[in-house]
């Protein structure tokens, strides 16, 4: 009797394993910090001083990215950042400042550029096999299965769909 006692807790215990493993695929923040859900800035639009009020953009930074306005693409963006900031700083900033991209037309070095718990290619690689999207739902149920409902909120402001 005392080994399917044994066996029963040793399954339970897999069992907790696996669902904090599962949990863990899914994180609600990023790195202890809840995913921002404040607008992103438009770099096409931003003035000098909305972007310089980003951390990591100084004064030399913000003009830097008006005068190659306007910005196609993020990966066009990233040219201009990726002079004066490293891939942390990078990050950080694009979270809050970034080139939308369209779901079903976006690039995949602009889609790795978004900024989330996935390894940028697998981020990529998501995206690009689900196309076409014919709306946000079939957005929100595919990356769904990959990252938690607050991660999900945050991303979907870096996408859109053209109707």
């Amino acid at each position: 009797m005392s080994q399917y006692k044994s066996l029963s807790a040793a399954i339970m215990a897999i069992f907790a394993l696996v669902i904090v493993g599962c949990s863990a695929e899914k994180p609600e923040t990023d790195n202890g910090v809840p995913w921002p859900t404040a607008t992103l800035i438009d770099p096409n639009a931003a003035s000098a001083e909305l972007l310089s009020g980003v951390p990591g953009i100084s004064t030399e930074i913000a003009e830097a990215v008006i005068a190659g306005r306007p910005y196609a693409t993020s990966s066009d963006l990233n040219a201009v950042l990726a002079a004066s900031l490293d891939e942390t700083a990078l990050r950080e900033v694009y979270k809050l400042l970034f080139v939308k991209v369209e779901l079903n037309d976006a690039a995949e070095g602009d889609l790795k550029l978004i900024p989330s718990s996935l390894n940028p290619r697998k981020f990529a690689h998501e995206i690009e096999e689900y196309r076409p999207y014919a709306s946000m739902e079939d957005f929100r149920r595919e990356l769904g299965k990959y990252v938690s409902d607050s991660e999900l909120a945050y991303l979907e402001r870096f996408v859109y769909l053209n109707e």
